[in-house]
């Protein structure tokens, strides 16, 4: 682990040497991310978008659909994902306003625009530049080297626990009454375990334990003995699904950040959609005040100015006290971590406000993340499964900026004072119990136990799902190793697809549909993007309640079926990502009824972590584990491809290339439907 394996003389030495390490990484990754959105500016060309609509949101701003045209070499495709940071350059009259994505469709963007007035000319028809912010233009990397330098100076108990500096202090083991009377045995212990520190707590959840749940136990313990909480996470949908959970039991709440970014039930929480009218007002009296240009002293205009100006700085002191007075009678604060810095609305409330701070997710925050809530609480809880996905790092030489806090604390050779601290949650309630096995084997020592309402779920005993060869197996493999002598996968740029692949996504999904399962209750879930961009222009547009996304994009979700396209198939025996452990758990454990994998198990077996799982999918000569279908040849339909609707990023994707390219020299194979030529 690099650095953390050096030992130290002094603390002072140790904690002047974490810092400048960890900031010397931020900022490598910084440059990194700079070089990363230039090429993709030179891929894409300059963005531009023709205004279809626009709508005021009840949280204040406006709502903008942008049809896209790119002029680069990706033609069609469509670069922004929700979520994404951007800035939109208007021609006439010339200015710019930053924005964040809302929706993504083929072709089509919305865009949430906060900073506008409702005084301000609304879009007009037209064309308008669209640019994606770097993380560094949002002032993410800014605000994280500002809290590590500022770290030296920080003595706290919490600090110096953090940093092995100082031994973790225990409470006597409390006498706890459970609000929740359902927790199973292992989340009662975490609770308790939780309850005992004084300073840190660690609860480690594997998937469908129940984490959220023993947490939220953990919070309103503390709310009980009259405590206040910082709750933050990694993810806004993280912090959403706490909200719900935490609102359902009746506690207060506020909820931080950008309403665009949340969804609509938790909106009516956040101090935008609160303070929806003061926050337009001051809006618009900055508009005005923008309008006032440069007057001179003696100018008619300098009175008006300085009114102006007085004005906005009464509106901004009278939102200051009104967003401390609804902080301070919360409950519960929610945001994720950078929304939880003190260049948000926290600065509206003294750092000593929360008595504890829970953080979920935390195996997917970078180090410096976390070190965000540091100064505001006294004790921290941590939640997290450093068995999936890390910190996201573009620059895939920085290992150690990939490692978690959560993870070094628990996983690193100097970590026996903090592992004491930790309490880990046995018992699912996700999975059927031959989902589960192979993960609990592989990454968690066999530990994991299926609890009785799941552990022999099928997807046939749900309403009303019919019995068939597809609904009544829970682990179903699709292998095309032997459909042709060819392989499938195509190149598209730095991301692959696989059209076969495709096929076989779709064929199964229909015979699910039809069958009775809902297209809510279904995912599909590819490691590669141009895979994930394929189908969901094949099939979003017909099931737009179907999750099409990639293993990151899962983290954290369930569904009642999972179908998995593995995508790689070349007789270089290249697998690529796919032997990421972490990203092969996630992506498997994300199914509660039935996982379907579809592979070249040729390829895909050819790595020896990803033969082990096919393997245990296979089982014995005996008794097969999974429904294997191998599809021979005259079983690729291609007429359920319609290719002329993708748009997506692999925009220069030829369906019929791809198929001739598969077919070619095996004028043996007999490809089924009339779309083939």
């Amino acid at each position: 682990m690099g650095f953390y394996q050096t030992t130290f003389e002094s603390s002072s030495y140790y904690l002047k040497e974490f810092t400048d390490h960890q900031i010397s990484l931020l900022e490598q990754e910084r440059e990194f991310d700079k070089e990363s959105q230039e090429d993709k500016r030179k891929k894409y060309g300059q963005i531009f978008g023709n205004v279809l609509n626009q709508s005021v949101p009840p949280y204040g701003g406006i709502i903008v659909t942008f049809r896209l045209k790119i002029s680069g070499e990706q033609g069609k495709g469509n670069p922004f994902k929700q979520g994404s940071p951007i800035i939109i350059e208007v021609f006439s009259p010339k200015e710019q306003h930053r924005g964040t994505v809302t929706l993504v469709r083929p072709g089509e963007i919305d865009v949430h625009i906060m900073r506008v007035s409702s005084k301000s000319v609304t879009f007009k028809p037209g064309k308008v530049c669209i640019c994606e912010l770097e993380a560094d233009d949002c002032g993410e990397f800014d605000l994280l080297i500002e809290i590590l330098t500022d770290l030296e100076n920080r003595r706290t108990k919490l600090r110096d626990v953090l940093l092995w500096l100082r031994r973790p202090n225990f409470n006597p083991p409390p006498h706890v009454l459970f609000i929740d009377q359902e927790l199973d045995e292992s989340q009662k212990a975490a609770v308790q375990h939780t309850l005992q520190q004084k300073d840190l707590a660690l609860i480690h959840g594997p998937p469908g334990t129940g984490k959220t749940r023993t947490l939220v136990e953990v919070i309103r313990q503390e709310l009980s003995g009259k405590g206040k909480v910082l709750f933050s996470a990694a993810s806004n949908t993280a912090v959403d699904n706490m909200a719900e959970r935490l609102d359902s039991c009746g506690v207060k709440i506020v909820r931080l950040g950008n309403p665009a970014k949340v969804t609509e039930k938790i909106q009516k929480f956040t101090l935008d959609y609160i303070f929806c009218d003061d926050f337009t007002l001051l809006r618009d009296l900055k508009y005005k005040a923008k309008q006032v240009k440069y007057p001179t002293y003696e100018s008619q205009e300098f009175e008006e100015y300085l009114e102006l100006e007085y004005q906005v700085l009464k509106q901004e002191a009278k939102l200051g006290r009104l967003i401390n007075q609804k902080l301070v009678n919360a409950s519960v604060v929610l945001g994720t971590l950078v929304n939880c810095s003190d260049a948000g609305h926290l600065k509206h409330l003294p750092r000593n406000s929360f008595s504890l701070t829970v953080v979920d997710e935390c195996s997917q925050a970078k180090e410096a993340s976390i070190w965000i809530l540091e100064p505001r609480t006294s004790k921290l809880v941590l939640a997290g499964d450093y068995h999936q996905l890390p910190p996201t790092v573009k620059n895939k030489a920085l290992d150690e900026l990939s490692l978690s806090m959560f993870e070094r604390l628990l996983r690193d050779e100097r970590s026996s004072l903090t592992k004491k601290c930790a309490s880990r949650l046995f018992q699912q309630y996700r999975m059927n119990e031959l989902i589960m096995r192979w993960p609990s084997a592989r990454f968690y020592k066999g530990k994991l136990i299926a609890d009785p309402s799941v552990a022999n779920c099928l997807l046939s005993d749900l309403d009303p799902v019919t019995e068939t060869q597809e609904t009544k197996e829970v682990l179903y493999l699709i292998d095309t190793a032997k459909i042709t002598d060819n392989k499938y996968e195509a190149r598209n740029n730095k991301t692959f697809y696989n059209t076969v692949e495709a096929i076989f996504v779709i064929e199964h999904l229909k015979k699910l549909l039809e069958a009775g399962v809902k297209s809510q209750d279904i995912g599909i879930v590819t490691p590669y993007a141009s895979q994930k961009e394929l189908l969901a222009a094949e099939l979003q547009e017909e099931y737009p309640d179907l999750e099409i996304k990639s293993v990151d994009g899962f983290q954290g979700r369930e569904k009642e079926a999972i179908i998995l396209s593995m995508v790689r198939s070349n007789n270089q025996d290249k697998v690529g990502f796919l032997r990421d452990q972490r990203r092969l758990n996630v992506a498997i454990t994300r199914a509660k009824k039935q996982l379907t994998v579809i592979c070249d198990s040729e390829t895909v077996g050819s790595d020896r972590l990803l033969a082990e799982f096919l393997q245990y999918l296979k089982g014995s000569k005996k008794k097969a584990r999974a429904f294997i279908r191998r599809p021979e040849t005259g079983e690729v339909n291609w007429h359920l491809l319609k290719g002329d609707k993708y748009i997506g990023s692999p925009s220069k994707l030829n369906l019929a290339c791809s198929q001739a390219a598969i077919e070619k020299g095996m004028c043996r194979l007999k490809i089924v439907g009339s779309g083939s030529k």
